[in-house]
Parts: C-alpha cells; sequence; structure tokens
C-alpha cells in the first residue's frame, strides 16, 4: 500500500510537471506492476491533480479578483487624485492612457474573476493553460469605448490639477518668441483643423532658462513673431508649468481683472486718491498696470498707455488705437464740450465739477494726443 502511495504521489508530480503521457508509462512498466496496477495508479493520480488544479483555480481566481478590487480602489486615487495634486505638465497624454488601460484592465478583472472561485463556476475538465488570446479579445471588445473615455477624464484630471496649482504659485514673467510652426491640413477630406504652436524661452527669478512649446489657436499664429516679447506666468515649484496670457478670457481668470481701457469716470476717481488707491483700482481694470518709479507714472506697456498724477491733475496718455473709442466715452459719459483754448488745448469737456482738457503736442497733425483731467 505504502508502495502503491509513493507511486501515486510520484506521478502526481510528474503530472504538476507537466511530463508527458509515454514518460509516466515508461517510469510504471520499470516498477513491474500489473496493467490494472498501473491503471488504478493513473486514475488516483489524475483524480488528485485534478482537485489540485480546482483547489490552484479557486486561489488564482480570488487572487484575480482582489487584485482587481485593489486596482478599482487604488487607481482612482492615484490618477484621479494624486497625480493632478503633483504639479504634472509633460507626458500626460501617456499617463491618461495608461491610466486609462489599467482601470479598465482591473474593472475587467472583476468581472471576469467574480465568483470564479466557487466550485459550480469551475469548468469540468480543469486546466492550469491560460489562453490570453480568449482573455483579451473580449477584454478589448468591451474597453475600447471606456477606456476613451476614462483617457479624457485623467488628462482633464491631471492638467486641471496643474492649472490650479499654476494660479495658486504664479509668478510673472516676460518671455521671448523662439520659433513657430503652423500644420495645416492637407487634402480634399480635411478630417481636423489646423494646428499652430509657438516656441516660448523665458528666465525664472532663480535664473532658469526654461524653453517651452506652446499650442494656439490658427487665428492666433499670425499675431506672434519671432523675437516677440509675451507675457507669461509660470509656477514656482515647477517652471515648466507656464500660461501664455495671450487672450482676454485667460488674464480674466488669472488675475480677476475687468480687462477693458482705461475711461474718463476712471480717471475722475484718481483725483483724490493716493498712489496705491490708484495702483489697486488699475490692477482691477486691466493687467500690465504697473507705478514707475523713474517717470512717476503708471504704464501699462502691452497697452501702451501711461497715466500720471500731477498735484491735483490726471494726466492720460492713451495709444492710438483707443483714440476713437475714447471720443465715444465723452459722448457716452455725458461730457460736455465747451469753448476750445489755446496753450495745447484742442477740446474742452466739462462734467460735473470736473474740466477735461484734450491735449496736443506737435505740428502739423504729427505729435501726441494726451488728456489733463481736474477740478474748477
Amino acid at each position: 500500500m505504502n508502495d502503491k502511495s509513493g507511486l501515486v504521489q510520484k506521478v502526481l508530480e510528474m503530472l504538476k510537471k507537466r511530463e508527458l503521457t509515454y514518460r509516466i508509462d515508461k517510469y510504471l512498466d520499470a516498477k513491474d506492476l500489473t496493467l490494472e496496477e498501473k491503471e488504478s495508479i493513473k486514475s488516483e493520480a489524475s483524480r488528485m491533480y485534478h482537485d489540485y488544479i480546482v483547489e490552484f483555480l479557486k486561489k488564482r481566481n480570488k487572487i484575480w479578483f482582489y487584485i482587481g478590487v485593489g486596482l478599482v480602489i487604488f487607481l482612482p486615487l492615484f490618477f484621479f487624485f494624486y497625480l493632478p495634486s503633483q504639479n504634472i505638465v509633460d507626458n500626460v497624454g501617456i499617463l491618461s492612457a495608461l491610466g486609462a488601460f489599467l482601470l479598465c484592465l482591473s474593472i475587467y478583472l472583476i468581472f471576469v474573476f467574480y465568483h470564479s472561485w466557487y466550485p459550480e463556476n469551475i469548468p469540468q475538465k480543469p486546466t492550469l493553460d491560460f489562453n490570453i488570446g480568449s482573455f483579451f479579445l473580449p477584454f478589448i471588445a468591451l474597453a475600447s469605448v471606456p477606456i476613451v473615455i476614462f483617457y479624457f477624464i485623467i488628462q482633464y484630471c491631471i492638467e486641471s490639477g496643474a492649472e490650479k496649482i499654476l494660479l495658486e504659485t504664479k509668478v510673472e514673467a516676460t518671455g521671448v518668441v523662439i520659433a513657430g510652426t503652423y500644420y495645416e491640413s492637407i487634402g480634399l477630406r480635411r478630417k481636423r483643423p489646423d494646428d499652430a504652436e509657438i516656441t516660448v524661452k523665458f528666465r525664472t527669478k532663480d535664473k532658469k532658462i526654461i524653453t517651452r512649446t506652446v499650442e494656439i489657436t490658427p487665428s492666433q499664429f499670425n499675431h506672434f513673431y519671432k523675437g516677440q516679447n509675451v507675457d507669461l506666468i509660470y509656477s514656482s515649484d515647477n517652471p515648466n508649468n507656464m500660461m501664455l496670457l495671450n487672450s482676454k478670457e485667460k488674464i480674466q481668470s488669472v488675475f480677476k481683472t475687468e480687462e477693458r481701457e482705461v475711461v474718463f469716470d476712471d480717471l475722475i476717481g484718481f483725483i483724490d486718491d493716493d498712489k496705491d488707491q490708484i495702483t489697486n483700482k488699475l490692477k482691477k481694470i486691466a493687467y500690465g498696470w504697473k507705478y514707475d518709479e523713474s517717470r512717476k507714472s503708471w504704464i501699462n506697456l502691452s497697452k501702451d498707455c501711461a497715466i500720471r498724477k500731477q498735484g491735483a491733475e490726471i494726466l492720460f496718455f492713451p495709444r492710438k488705437e483707443t483714440y476713437i473709442f475714447l471720443e465715444h466715452n465723452l459722448r457716452k459719459g455725458n461730457y460736455i464740450k465747451v469753448d476750445e483754448e489755446g496753450n495745447g488745448v484742442s477740446a474742452r469737456y466739462k462734467k460735473d465739477n470736473y474740466i477735461l482738457d484734450k491735449m496736443f503736442l506737435g505740428e502739423n497733425n504729427r505729435g501726441i494726443v494726451f488728456y489733463r483731467i481736474y477740478k474748477y
């Protein structure tokens, strides 16, 4: 009996090692056994091997199910919360694709292996062989749409997290456009619109040189040229996380400004304000206003205009492109035109207790126009 038990165990081990049948028969033939004894040993070993496979599948399937459960808990936390907090701006597409694939795979593992360790769910002829094709073909069919959805969700989370950190840790800087590329869709069947990008180089406060390529809309491409100075912000935690301030909407979202032109009612309000009050008001009106100590004026380089407080007077030097807008603002603001005077005054307007003089410096229609506002 002991000899038979030992032979059964030996055949069982050979079955576990996936020995070929003829090797098992050859082994038993060498033991001087009758045909009935050989068949009995092989039958007993096969039964034990069947039980071994069943127990192995129970453990394996249960492990893969709980791996799927664990991943379904871990992956959303990692890709939806942890990565968005890491100020990531590079390889976002790769991370999004990886996260989408793993998340779909973990859900698929739960779906495939749920209750698969129950005896009634195990095949009558179980095998240790794992058919990768049979496993992944249904996965590809089922996950094709969810992977795309998860890809865009993860990408949005990472990019939104980086933008939130950028706004919280923003540092203003001026960059230089060093290159630009316009990608034009070619062919009669244009499946996508044209794309455009520019490459900007800037210096951080700690003297690091950062070069970044930024996607822009095709309509904005012609507004940039090589060597152009551009306003931008970058994150102090990760200078590669930057944003061009190339649109009114972006500036409003970053600085919470009104992004409008200075009007004459604003200038009247500045007469009784001190320097700090005027500075704060200008920063709410539009981005770019800064006080220049050397000129004793508020300058906005991007808008090419300046404001100076000179005693009880406000001097406003607008850019040429706003002349028509300002004339309209005079009419809209109920400024009453009064008699013109000399000394550079080309037109005089009155509103309440304030006088607004339109001044001209120059000759033969060549010069600059500015405005002087004061109380009378």
